[in-house]
């Protein structure tokens, strides 16, 4: 599949619960191509673009499909190019007009990264069941999370001395994260998304957020330090219907996390070079896009995270950027 993808195509990516409501260029071209494709003209039961497209530079559609299924697919992109192999030959490959540097860009859906910020690569996904060696626990879904400068600092094993003044970190050293941070963390990203998609938590949803640290080994320029902490989210039930399939999600659903993980912090460099942390426990309910009707639980779940450099292959933006994400 990605040598296939590597031979005939030029990959792209797009958030389009952005990408479909966008008043700029970029919005403008994907519209032009989804309208084309499977969910074309589509208002009911919803209004959703999801799936993956082949087109042309100049917008043409090619082929298109809404599946995860590898076979499906490879199907819909050897269709495009069985396509785009009979323009070549009638010469109808498309225009490849230039876009202005300058050409106006949506700022509802421009959120700067944070000066100083760090960004942190997410995977979730279900845990094996000791009640059921044969449950299947391959699927996981992808985030990313971006913390502030201000936030970064608040992990890093450096406090002050009577006077003020910067003291270095010493082995044993405990000090505990700023609660806002795990709070956040708890709101946005441990939320199950194995399935299909769920809704962030409100900020009353978390019912409780605690991160520990202690730094567990010093040396001249690397500073290791123990995370332990717990989270707990619950929401009531919304009693709100799936459009698609008519089902009713009424019952509450919540996730109860141990937090635990390793960083590791050079004093000389002043920047983390390793940050690593696993929130695992028990994760019950269902919501109205993430298909766990019939999976209720309480059942296992793992959310696991390590640090990305900051380079634009990784500076995907979380998903839930855009509804609160930096409010508090």
């Amino acid at each position: 599949m990605i040598d296939f993808i590597a031979e005939h195509f030029v990959p792209v990516t797009t958030n389009i619960n952005h990408s479909q409501h966008r008043k700029d260029l970029e919005g403008k071209y994907f519209r032009k191509i989804a309208e084309q494709g499977h969910y074309a003209g589509r208002t009911k039961p919803t209004a959703t673009r999801q799936g993956l497209y082949v087109a042309t530079v100049d917008g043409h559609l090619l082929a298109s499909v809404n599946s995860t299924q590898a076979d499906e697919v490879l199907k819909m992109m050897k269709q495009g190019v069985a396509k785009w192999q009979q323009r070549q030959a009638l010469g109808m490959t498309g225009s490849q007009k230039k876009v202005r540097k300058t050409a106006r860009v949506d700022k509802n859906y421009q959120v700067p990264f944070p000066e100083g910020g760090l960004v942190l690569g997410e995977v979730c996904r279900d845990l094996p069941r000791s009640d059921d060696p044969s449950f299947k626990n391959w699927r996981h879904n992808f985030d990313h999370v971006w913390l502030t400068g201000k936030e970064v600092a608040m992990f890093k094993p450096v406090s002050a001395d009577g006077r003020g003044k910067p003291k270095k970190a010493s082995k044993g050293q405990q000090y505990e994260i700023d609660e806002a941070v795990i709070r956040r963390l708890a709101q946005f990203h441990f939320v199950d998304q194995v399935n299909g998609e769920a809704s962030s938590w409100d900020e009353s949803d978390v019912k409780y957020a605690v991160l520990k640290a202690e730094v567990v080994e010093v040396a001249q320029d690397r500073v290791k330090i123990k995370l332990n902490g717990r989270a707990k989210c619950v929401k009531p039930p919304t009693g709100n219907r799936n459009p698609l399939s008519g089902t009713r999600v009424d019952k509450e659903r919540g996730v109860d996390l141990k937090v635990s993980g390793y960083l590791v912090f050079n004093p000389k460099s002043d920047r983390f070079t390793s940050f690593d942390m696993l929130a695992h426990g028990q994760r019950w309910g269902a919501a109205v896009y993430n298909f766990r009707q019939r999976d209720m639980g309480p059942e296992p779940i793992g959310f696991a995270f390590r640090l990305l450099e900051t380079k634009p292959e990784n500076m995907v933006q979380p998903k839930f950027l855009l509804w609160g994400y930096f409010d508090n």
